[in-house]
């Protein structure tokens, strides 16, 4: 049975960049409130969730404009090809910050940051073709 997301998926993957968005941020002020501790450790908790922040504020943006061009111009609701770059772009930023903040020794980022690459190319692609 092929992967399918539905457009509650997207709405949903595209909502959850803006909770994960939050859940970082809101994060990293309350590390700023305690007075930064660790800054100058490269591997205490602020540098590791400064670095998750940081990565997933600049890719975000970016899918979650992609997936509402492709919802806007009606390709996410007729091509399951869409909305499934739109899942993947979401599960590999989810996956990324986890692996980033749990385990950063397993090598999970990476695999998230590709597909991510990828799953925005896809998008981008999309969009470029003809209604």
């Amino acid at each position: 049975m092929p992967i399918n997301a539905d457009m509650q998926c997207v709405y949903a993957c595209i909502g959850s960049m803006g909770v994960l968005s939050g859940i970082l941020g809101f994060r990293m002020s309350m590390f700023r409130l305690a007075g930064s501790p660790g800054e100058s450790d490269p591997e205490s908790d602020l540098n590791r969730w400064y670095l998750a922040n940081q990565l997933h504020a600049e890719w975000a943006p970016v899918g979650v404009g992609l997936g509402l061009a492709l919802v806007a111009k009606g390709t996410a609701a007729k091509c399951a090809c869409a909305r499934n770059c739109i899942a993947i772009f979401a599960t590999a930023r989810w996956a990324f910050v986890l692996a980033q903040l749990f385990c950063p020794k397993i090598a999970t980022m990476a695999p998230a940051m590709m597909s991510m690459y990828a799953s925005t190319f896809a998008m981008g692609g999309m969009l470029l073709i003809p209604a």
